[in-house]
């Protein structure tokens, strides 16, 4: 049996620290910090993300309603212009949407400039704008004491955007599409599980298929805006149903309307599913009969046969 010794033990182990302290990779704590400054006149960014793409970063501005990359040799250059935004709009709120290509940002006005908070999404090989997606949950010609500040964006997988609002207790989603539930106002379920959202102007129709750890819209109804739809409720047999009070004029301090409506409101993609259904009825019909005609010709034929 062979024996070996204590002190040649220590002596390894020693060496083997040395050596991994002298060959070993350096600890990332002793790296100079990277720091780039940049140098672009007025513009004060608020907004800033990484586009793992290009290999830049991007920023937006206080006072000009543009984009810009900026390099690790803090080379500023301008991605984005858009002259079509609200004067004097800031750019807030920067993400990259790798699986789709695009870049999201968040507009806003501040006072004393007119309300204004929306999510722009702009193609990144065209740089042109994909959708405007308008964030205010005002409605128009009513005064509210706070303003809703948009600030900051994430994107899911899905293309799905998450805004969150400084000056308040809830975040937005807006889909790919750039939907977003602009001025929701009431809310109702179905049997079947869909969940009917109304506001002045529109129903949405939203499903889930996850037990809503996602929700989707998969169909909208325009309504009609004058009449300002404020309510919808399920009637019979799974009907949505919308109010129309006109309440836009009770605000506005008109008075004398005697009548109202309730008005029901269809989705028109289930209505489609509903006609491919009875086509699939009236063929599985079809089918059985021409089934049920051949089966008592064959019948017939072989009682002749046995009669013959």
């Amino acid at each position: 049996m062979a024996f070996i010794n204590s002190e040649s033990t220590k002596s390894l182990a020693l060496s083997l620290f040395l050596f991994l302290i002298l060959v070993g990779p350096t600890p990332s704590f002793a790296r100079t910090p990277h720091v780039i400054n940049f140098r672009s006149l007025n513009r004060y960014p608020e907004g800033l993300t990484w586009d793992p793409s290009a290999q830049h970063f991007v920023v937006g501005s206080q006072h000009h309603r543009t984009i810009h990359s900026v390099s690790d040799a803090a080379v500023v250059e301008t991605l984005i212009s858009d002259p079509t935004l609200p004067e004097n709009a800031t750019i807030l709120g920067l993400a990259i949407d790798s699986i789709h290509n695009r870049l999201l940002a968040l507009v806003h006005s501040a006072a004393p400039l007119p309300p204004f908070n929306a999510l722009a999404a702009y193609d990144l090989r065209s740089r042109r704008r994909v959708f405007l997606s308008l964030l205010d949950d005002e409605t128009p010609g009513v005064i509210t004491i706070k303003r809703h500040v948009a600030n900051d964006v994430a994107v899911d997988f899905n293309g799905n955007a998450y805004v969150t609002n400084s000056a308040g207790n809830f975040i937005w989603k807006v889909d790919k599409d750039g939907e977003d539930l602009v001025w929701a106002d009431g809310i109702a379920v179905r049997s079947d599980g869909v969940v009917l959202v109304v506001s002045h102007h529109t129903l949405w129709f939203i499903k889930s298929h996850d037990s809503w750890a996602e929700g989707v819209v998969y169909d909208k109804t325009a309504l009609n805006q004058e009449k300002f739809a404020t309510s919808v409720t399920v009637g019979g047999e799974d009907r949505a149903y919308v109010l129309y009070g006109r309440v836009m004029e009770g605000l506005l301090g008109n008075s004398g309307r005697e009548e109202f409506s309730i008005e029901e409101v269809r989705s028109k993609k289930e209505n489609e599913e509903e006609n491919v259904w009875v086509f699939v009825l009236l063929g599985l019909g079809l089918a059985y009969f021409l089934f049920w005609r051949f089966q008592m010709s064959k019948l017939v034929r072989d009682i002749n046969k046995k009669t013959n």
